[in-house]
């Protein structure tokens, strides 16, 4: 077995943190075997393009929205690893109220570094 030499060859390990990221899905739908069990998230991902065997090409709106959508998520991934779950009993999330309320033993996580626009 021979091994190639990528000594100072830079590379870039981390995941795309823009609409990029659907690029890169795009290719690996392409390539993945199409499993009966994944039908349900390749119905959602032909919502937005992604379709096995056909070239992704969104227009310069769709590319907003996916960038957008892109880097929010990356966000809410940082913050969520970064910030302790804390249990609190008998505790309300104040926040919003609206969109979640917290019952005793429940897990909460707070998203104080996430900036959305």
């Amino acid at each position: 077995m021979q091994f190639p030499d990528a000594s100072g060859v830079p590379v870039n390990m981390l995941y795309p943190k823009d609409g990029t990221a659907f690029d890169m899905l795009s290719r690996f739908i392409d390539h993945e075997y199409a499993d009966p069990q994944d039908i349900e998230m390749r119905g959602m991902l032909a919502a937005i393009g992604i379709v096995k065997g056909k070239p992704f090409q969104p227009d310069d709106h769709a590319r907003t929205l996916l960038d957008d959508a892109a880097k929010t998520a990356s966000k809410i991934g940082l913050a969520g690893s970064y910030e302790p779950q804390t249990i609190v009993p008998n505790a309300k999330l104040v926040r919003r109220p609206a969109l979640a309320q917290c019952v005793p033993g429940q897990r909460l996580l707070y998203f104080r570094h996430l900036q959305l626009h």
